[in-house]
C-alpha cells in the first residue's frame, strides 16, 4: 500500500510539473503571438529608373538634322529659310513626340512591373505570415494540451492517493475524478427552504 501511495504521489508530482510547464509554454506562445511582427518585403521594381539613352540619341540626331537643314536653308537665301522653318519645326516636333512616347511606354512598363511585384510580395507575405502564425498556434495548442493533461494527471493522482491513504479509520471513497471526493456515509446538507437546518 505504501508503494502504491508513493507511486500515486510521484505521478501527481510529474503531472504537476507537466501542468506548470504547459502553462509556461502556453504563456510563451501567447507572448510570441502578441509580439509577432509581420513579414516586410520591398518591391525591387519601384526603384527602376527610366532609361534616357535612346531618347538622348534621338535628341542628338534631331539637333544634327536641324543644324544641317538650317545650313542648307541659309545657303539658299531668305526664301529657302522661310520655306525650311516649318519643315525643321515639324521634324523637331516628330522627334519630341517620339521621345515622349518612348518615355511614356517605359513608365507604363515600369508601373506594370511594380504592380506585378506588389501582387507577388503580397502573396509571399500572406503565405509566410500564415506559416508563422500556424506554427505559433501549434505551439500554443500543444502547451494547452500539456497543461490539461497535467491537470488531469494531478486530479487522477490525488484521487488514487485518496483511495489508498489511511486517514485513521476514515477512508473516503472516490469512484472517479469527475465524481469529486465524498466520504461514504456522509450525506450532503440540503439547503431547501432557504436556510440551514435547525435541528
Amino acid at each position: 500500500m505504501a508503494v502504491a501511495t508513493a507511486a500515486a504521489l510521484i505521478g501527481t508530482g510529474i503531472s504537476a510539473f507537466q501542468t506548470i510547464k504547459g502553462a509556461s509554454d502556453k504563456k510563451a506562445a501567447q507572448s510570441a503571438m502578441d509580439n509577432y511582427r509581420r513579414v516586410e518585403l520591398d518591391n525591387p521594381y519601384k526603384n527602376i529608373q527610366l532609361s534616357t539613352y535612346g531618347t538622348d540619341i534621338m535628341r542628338q540626331d534631331s539637333a544634327r538634322d536641324i543644324a544641317t537643314l538650317s545650313d542648307i536653308a541659309r545657303s539658299g537665301g531668305v526664301r529657302s529659310v522661310m520655306g525650311a522653318i516649318p519643315k525643321i519645326q515639324a521634324g523637331a516636333n516628330r522627334v519630341n513626340q517620339q521621345i515622349g512616347m518612348d518615355l511614356e511606354k517605359q513608365d507604363l512598363d515600369r508601373q506594370y512591373a511594380v504592380a506585378q511585384g506588389d501582387e507577388r510580395i503580397l502573396r509571399m507575405k500572406e503565405q509566410r505570415d500564415n506559416q508563422n502564425i500556424n506554427a505559433i498556434s501549434s505551439q500554443y495548442n500543444a502547451a494547452n494540451e500539456d497543461f490539461n493533461r497535467g491537470l488531469w494527471g494531478v486530479a487522477s493522482g490525488l484521487t488514487s492517493w485518496a483511495n489508498q491513504a489511511d486517514f485513521g479509520g476514515f477512508t473516503p471513497q472516490v469512484s472517479s475524478v469527475n465524481a469529486g471526493i465524498q466520504p461514504v456515509g456522509v450525506q450532503p446538507i440540503g439547503l431547501s427552504g432557504g436556510g440551514l437546518p435547525t435541528g
